[in-house]
């Protein structure tokens, strides 16, 4: 993972999920789908944009086979730091789609 995911993203995610109420098992579970499409992206966090999202989100589904609820909570976590860490990428986190329940 670059570092200015873990050093600089991580941090921030973290503290804005603390400041908004999240349950100490949500944060977790965030950070973790955070920094495992940090992994799958491996670019630096300003070059994050919606269709590197939806990519990973795709292969959740079908190369990982995980659940659709798997895949909506990375949805989620993916929308908070798009929304609330990389605050120039609001508008485009309204384009990350969500499974249809199983």
């Amino acid at each position: 993972m670059p570092k200015s995911w873990s050093v600089v993203v991580l941090p921030k995610l973290l503290e804005e999920l603390q400041l908004k109420g999240y349950s100490p098992k949500t944060r977790k579970s965030y950070i973790g789908h955070v920094r495992r499409f940090a992994l799958f992206f491996g670019d630096e966090p300003e070059r994050v944009v919606v269709e590197h999202v939806r990519q990973y989100l795709l292969e959740l589904i079908s190369k990982h086979n995980h659940s659709h609820v798997y895949v909506n909570q990375a949805a989620s976590a993916l929308k908070f730091l798009m929304a609330n860490v990389l605050k120039d990428k609001v508008a485009e986190c309204i384009d990350i789609p969500r499974c249809k329940k199983e």
